[in-house]
């Protein structure tokens, strides 16, 4: 967010995203229950990851590309 922020600085309201972000770790992996906790009941949580081990394009690799680990921890 940072990078995007010192890139695009004109179209990021800084408030905002302090506002909306700034109480979670940047890096997804760090965030704990008690991250979690700070938002009160949730309904829907929504992710991605990183798809190139599945990708015609990418290595291949499936389940053991290591970009994909994201996956197995939102699991």
């Amino acid at each position: 967010m940072m990078e995007l922020i010192v890139r695009f600085a004109q179209q990021f309201a800084t408030t905002t995203w302090k506002a909306n972000f700034a109480f979670l770790p940047f890096d997804i992996q760090l965030i704990q229950k008690k991250h979690m906790e700070l938002f009160g009941a949730l309904d829907l949580i929504i992710l991605g990851w990183e798809c190139q081990g599945f990708s015609t394009v990418g290595f291949g690799e499936g389940l053991n590309d290591t970009r994909f680990g994201l996956f197995m921890d939102m699991v």
